[in-house]
Order: structure tokens, then sequence, then C-alpha cells
């Protein structure tokens, strides 16, 4: 499906944005949209609050040489379905992380609502631009409505210099970054988005791109506005039965649609190259990402009705699956831990969890509260050798890259070393009786996912709860910027 120039075009804003035409005797919705596809879009004029053909050809580096109309059919075609940046006001991959009721739609989708309700319901187009904000930066435009807000700003704000955010001002991007002077407003917008941000320039007197991504390596690899959208108060997620933190577009987007569809994650692990697996219900599963060896070996247990209880990987790629509580599938992962499992299997041990350092070291919990390791951090071991005295049940084991680390255990509670909004989800599950934690998994960038469940076990894996999002994450958010392969869920 593509979207039609009709749905693109926005004859209210053209009128407004071209005064010259209604002088001219060109009032109609039909007489503008004909003036716009003979003339308009070849003069570069203004025709939706919500695409910029120039930031569009700015943006993308393979359409520099395309004209206006190749830009717009390309746009119509591609643009919108593939989430391309074609207005420095509108990011569709934000939009749809802060709207929790789309988590189905796609992008053409995404862009038709907005077009049709998010504008007028005042909803955020992306980290640059708030309706609220535009206002109480500006009391002259106190009795606009939404859609006047925005026209406003693309039609007078922009030249005029108006303050509408935080993150930029022009008045200050010019100043303090000199080889600028000569851009006009819109440019200067455009420069911010497309490089500013980028080379960490001086951007407004309250926001720093180049002190925010110092502190911040993990960001390295952002780009544009991405980086904002780590910034904002909306970056991270907390879905039912799911919290996640530091997790890319493509981890978000599966994770509200299966809270969606009533599905709990119960597992999740992430490969060395940032793809990933769920584990829905009793032996669903979900990837993205992985090896087509993962994708088959899941795909048989499923076949084969068996219960897929954990899966890990390795630093190197290997990976091991845990099924039916006992059976084990694994490949490339180290010898000791191998013989180990196989071990387990042969004596019909119950395999809880297994767990690989970044450096090679693994765990392996069985029958509660056993465990055998090698190579594990020192306070790691420690605290597993604690646990199994006081013979507390070991849930599970989790290592990030950075050498932070997780056990759950005793059903409600953990022993981490981790990041604090980590610390203190796992602390708000343990503190609510109708939940126990049952699995966290990192990334390759020390993202995390934490899965838990109802206690009453007369609430099935598949009840949906609901989606919210917690601002006190937000600073500490990315995404990854790979992209990956996903295959359709299996349930």
């Amino acid at each position: 499906m593509s979207l039609s120039i009709s749905k693109l075009f926005d004859a209210n804003f053209y009128r407004a944005a071209n005064p010259d035409l209604g002088a001219a005797g060109l009032t109609t919705d039909a007489q503008v949209f004909s003036h716009f596809q003979n003339y308009g879009l070849n003069e570069g004029r203004l025709f939706s609050p919500l695409i910029n053909l120039n930031f569009y050809r700015a943006s993308n580096a393979e359409l520099a040489t395309f004209s206006n109309s190749q830009l717009l059919n390309h746009l119509e075609n591609y643009g919108v379905a593939e989430g391309r940046q074609f207005s420095p006001l509108v990011d569709l991959n934000y939009y749809y992380d802060v709207n929790n009721d789309l988590a189905k739609f796609n992008n053409e989708e995404l862009f038709t609502h907005l077009e049709n309700y998010g504008v007028s319901e005042g909803r955020s187009l992306s980290p640059i631009f708030n309706f609220g904000q535009y206002k109480s930066l500006n009391s002259d435009l106190a009795n606009l409505n939404n859609s006047q807000l925005l026209n406003h700003f693309e039609i007078y704000g922009i030249k005029e210099g108006r303050q509408f955010s935080s993150y930029f001002d022009f008045n200050y991007y010019r100043a303090n970054n000199k080889d600028l002077a000569n851009l006009n407003n819109s440019q200067l917008l455009q420069h911010f988005e497309i490089y500013g941000l980028n080379e960490g320039r001086k951007t407004s007197p309250s926001f720093n791109a180049g002190f925010y991504k110092a502190s911040n390596p993990s960001l390295a690899s952002l780009q544009g506005i991405q980086l904002l959208g780590n910034y904002s108060p909306y970056s991270s997620l907390a879905v039912s039965e799911v919290y996640a933190e530091n997790v890319d577009s493509v981890v978000k987007r599966a994770l509200k649609t299966y809270s969606a569809d009533g599905l709990n994650v119960k597992d999740a692990a992430f490969a060395p190259n940032g793809g990933f697996v769920f584990l829905l219900g009793s032996n669903g599963y979900y990837s993205s990402g992985v090896s087509q060896e993962v994708v088959n070996e899941l795909a048989t247990l499923h076949n084969q009705n068996s219960t897929i209880n954990s899966i890990a990987f390795a630093p190197n790629g290997g990976f091991a699956i845990i099924y039916n509580n006992n059976g084990v599938y694994s490949s490339g992962i180290p010898q000791e831990a191998f013989d180990e499992l196989t071990t387990l299997n042969k004596q019909k041990s119950t395999i809880n969890s297994i767990a690989f350092t970044q450096y090679g070291g693994f765990a392996i919990i069985h029958d509660s509260s056993a465990y055998y390791t090698n190579g594990l951090p020192q306070n790691a071991l420690n605290e597993l050798t604690t646990l199994n005295k006081k013979g507390e049940t070991i849930n599970s084991i989790a290592f990030a890259p950075n050498g932070n680390f997780v056990i759950i255990h005793g059903g409600t509670s953990a022993y981490s070393v981790a990041s604090p909004t980590l610390q203190n989800e796992l602390n708000q599950v343990a503190n609510n009786a109708g939940y126990v934690s049952e699995n966290v998994a990192f990334n390759p960038v020390n993202g995390w996912v934490l899965t838990y469940k109802s206690a009453d076990t007369s609430i099935s894996d598949l009840d949906a709860l609901f989606l919210k999002y917690q601002e006190d994450f937000a600073r500490q958010s990315s995404y990854l910027s790979a992209a990956f392969s996903v295959s359709q869920p299996v349930y």
C-alpha cells in the first residue's frame, strides 16, 4: 500500500502558506490542488505542515539529485512506509513509541492517524516539537488550536525565529556556530537535525548535544533526532509484564504488539549482534536478527509442542535453548558448559537457567538452588554461594557486557549489580504481592528487558494488562543503530 498525493497534500495549509493564490482567484480545494500539481510542487512551495521536501532530500543522501516531483513520488511509495525522516518536526518512530494505542499500526497508518487525529489531539510529533511548549513560549498564540499552532510555526514561526523547543534556539545556534551565520532559519533547523546534533554543536542554552553524547557513550552510534528521542521523557518502555530500557525500536514495537495482543513475554535473550528472541506463553516465540539455526530449532520445538523454557546467547554467537525443563539444544557454546548441560540432562535434573558473561564465563542454575559455574565475577559467585547455603530458589541469572549482573531468587527477590532504573523496577516487582520476576536479558549496549508474571496461578500468561511509560528511565535510554531482519511471531 502507498499513500496518494491527495493524502499528503493539505489544501488549507497550502492556501495559508501561499496567499498569492487567493489574490489570483484560486480559492477552492480543487483549484489549489491543481495549482500545486502543475506549478507549486516544482516551485518548491510548502504544501503540508507535516512534510518538507527539502528536508527529505537533505536527510536521504541517495535522493540528493531528485526533483521535487521525484521526491514526492518516492515519499508516497517508499519513504513513509520505510519510516524515513521527511520533516524536521515529525518522526514516525517516535510517534509510534509514545502512543500506546497505535501499537499495531504500520508507518503509513501512523502517518494517516497523525494527519487526521494526532495534530488536532495535540499528540507529540517528535522530540523536538510539542504543541503545549510552543504555545507557552509564545503568549500571543494562546487562543490557537493545535492545527493552527502547527501551521503558524511552519509558515511564520520558523521565519521569525520563535522559541519552540528546549533543544534548539535559532538565535543561539547561529551565534554559537559562526560558519552558519549566512543560513536562514529554515536552513538552520535543517542543519541542526541532520548535522548539528551528530557533530555535538551547541544548540540551545539548555541543551548541549556534545556534552550529552560524551556523558553517554552508549549513544555514540545514534544519529540526529534519535539522540533527542533518547533524551526525552518517553524513550523507555514499560509494557504489561515487561519493563525495558535502552532497547531499539524493533524491540519496543514487538513488546507493545504482544501486549496489545494479550501475549505474555516470559523470557528474552539478545545475541551479540543485537538480534533477539522473545519466548511467548508456553511455546510461542518471536525472533529478529538471529541465526537461521536458532530460528530452525525454535520452529522444531514449537511444532513438537515442546515447552520452551529459556534461551541464552554466548558472546561468540553460540546459544543454548532449554526446553521441557530438562532438554537442551546448543551450538557453539564453551565445551565445559556443553558437558555440564549434557550431564544434567542425563541425570534428569531440572535446568532453570543458563547465562554467559562477556568474557566466556557461564553459570547454569539447576534443581532450584544448585549451580555450576566457570569464569564468573567473584561477587556473582559469592552471591550464588550465599543463596545456595540459605536454600533459596535461584530462578535465573543474567550478565551485562559491562559486568553488571542480576540474580533473581526466591520468586520475588533479586540481587543485582545493575543500573538504578533496573534495580528500581526489580524492587517494584518484589514489593508487589501480585507479581514475581522471571528473567532479565541484557543487550549489547547494556540495555535490558525485565519480564515478570502474575503470582496468581489462576491468571493466564496470556492476560493483557496495560501499557505505560516511565519518565524516570528517559535519560539513560537509547536505540541500537543496527537494522535487523524480522520473522513473524509463532504462537
